[in-house]
Parts: C-alpha cells; structure tokens; sequence
C-alpha cells in the first residue's frame, strides 16, 4: 500500500481532515472531523497501519497472505488460523446463509476461469463444469484454529466483501476515536458516519455505467452505508452477448448479459456491498426482494434500459435545502 497524499485539502477552518491513498486495489478517500492536527495526524497513522497489516493478511493477490497459505494447502493440509481470523471465516458463513448460498467465498477457481483481464472468449461447457465442483463453501473444513480446503484446486477469495469489511472496521476506528464525523470512501464502498461541518448529510455520487465518471443520482446519507456492484468495468463481449466478471457460482457462467448496476443503503458497508452483488447475480425482481427483506436496506437495480427501486430507496435521495 502507497500513500500518495497526507491531509490534502484540509479545511482548517471547519476543522475537516482528508487522506488519499491506495489500498486493495483501489483509491481510498477518508474525510473526518478533529479537533487538532496532533489527532488527525495520529488517527490518520493508525487508519494507515491497519489497512496495511488488513490487506497484507487477507489479499489473494500477496503470496504471503494467510488466503494464500490456505490456497496452497488446498487438498493437503489445514492451515492455523487466529481468534481475528476466526471472526472473518465466521462472516464468510454468516454472509453465505444470510444470501441463500449465492454470496460463496470459494468461487476464486471460476473467477480465474474467466480471467477478465485476458480472456476475450466464453470457456468450454466441459472446463466450467469441471472448475463449479470446486466451488462449495459447504466443504470447507473449519476449526477453532484451523481452516482447511479438502479438494486440490479449491481456493477462497474474500474479495467479495473484503474491502467494504475494512470499511466497516475504519468507520469503528472514527467511532472509537471519538471523531463525531466522517466519510470512508474505499473505491466507491462508502460509510458515511454523522454529518459534515456544512449540510445535515454527506453526499454520496452513484455512478453512471452510461456515463462513466458522472454520477447516476446523489444520496444524502448520515450513520449509513452506500455500495455498488457492477458488471460493466470488466467485462468481454462475444457473439453480440456481454460476459460481466460478476459470475454466479451455481451456473459457472456470469450474472447477466446486459450492462447494470445495483447500489445498496444500509446498516452496514459490508452488508450493502454483498445485497448488491447478489442483486446481479440474481437480478432487480429477487435481488430487490432480498434487500427488502434485510432491515433498514434500501437499493435500486438499473438495467440498460430499466430501473428498479425499493419502496423507500428515493428516501435517500440528496436534497439541497439552500
């Protein structure tokens, strides 16, 4: 991880702090309140610290990770896990009971499968079903202090929820700091925690996949979380059909052959980010249908030449009172 800028365009006179950095793939955003320089620079440090211990242990992507160490002791043996890393796998279960299974933190061997970075054609029937045996969250092997996949070729990925997680955590960190408020914008997964020094809300951009770079519409959200799932950024066309790198694992085959978008509210990053790519994965009538069913989640389903919400989504909606 790289920071490449500390506290710029600070408003001292509202006493508003920001920090730009890259983590996890992405461009991470924090804006938060403090009373002193001394604390943002000693909030700022510690954000910092556990977004690089977090994603050093977690990423797929780092060979030292403990994900990878379990990949590789795939079909060989279990893998030592700790009391926080327990937590997370105990997520993992949560999340893929809560979605009805659709949400499965083992689909990494089809997400290689259809390597959206290279791959300009659909896999063979015969390649795809041979890699869907391997995916089964089921199978997985778990104790106190030990995780293990029983397959050769079985590989987890927590990158499904991994980044609104770490959002949740630095939303803890502002609340544990006493920080009354602030915006943790990892990549466009977003808590908004209290207000800003200047509006009753933090205003959260939804993207335009038709425009990409402007926003959709504009959320006033307070004590929320804001996540966007889409299949639009990487994503491969073959014979006239769009092949999006957001797969349902129970097929093998991605979630849908359209451009779309779903945008969540909710209690929690983490949650929001995994209601919204189920929404993909099953689509606006059920993926709406799951939101409604989880408290206080609101979100909207937009199709090239469509829009779903649920009934109280507009509730969110920005509104300038000047």
């Amino acid at each position: 991880m790289n920071t490449t800028e500390t506290l710029p365009g600070t408003d001292f006179n509202s006493g508003l702090f920001k920090l730009k950095f890259r983590a996890m793939g992405t461009v991470c955003h924090l804006a938060y309140t403090s009373g002193s320089l001394r604390e943002a620079e000693d909030f700022r440090g510690a954000v910092l610290e556990f977004v690089r211990a977090y994603e050093k242990r977690y990423s797929r992507y780092d060979p030292e990770s403990l994900v990878s160490a379990i990949n590789r002791a795939a079909g060989s043996h279990p893998v030592g896990i700790t009391a926080e890393d327990s937590a997370m796998f105990d997520l993992c279960a949560s999340l893929h009971f809560i979605t009805d299974g659709v949400f499965d933190p083992t689909a990494l061997p089809l997400a290689k499968l259809w390597d959206f970075r290279t791959r300009k054609s659909v896999p063979s029937s015969g390649a795809i079903q041979e890699v869907v045996k391997k995916v089964g969250w089921s199978r997985v092997e778990r104790t106190s202090d030990s995780l293990f996949l029983p397959a050769e070729g079985m590989a987890i990925d927590l990158g499904g929820f991994g980044k609104e997680y770490a959002v949740d955590r630095v939303a803890g960190m502002v609340r544990d700091a006493g920080i009354s408020a602030a915006l943790v914008d990892f990549g466009g997964d977003v808590f908004a925690v209290g207000h800003p020094p200047d509006a009753d809300t933090w205003r959260v951009g939804v993207e335009d996949f038709k425009n990409p770079g402007k926003p959709f519409c504009l959320l006033g959200v307070g004590d929320l979380a804001v996540a966007t799932s889409g299949n639009y950024l990487r994503s491969f066309e073959s014979d006239g059909r769009l092949y999006g790198h957001i797969i349902d694992h129970r097929r093998g085959y991605p979630a849908c052959d359209t451009p779309a978008s779903a945008t969540v509210v909710a209690g929690s990053c983490t949650e929001a980010g995994v209601l919204a790519t189920c929404a993909i994965i099953e689509g606006p009538r059920e993926g709406l249908s799951r939101i409604e069913g989880v408290y206080g989640a609101e979100g909207c389903f937009r199709g090239a030449e469509s829009l779903y919400t649920t009934n109280h989504f507009s509730n969110h909606a920005y509104r300038d009172e000047n």
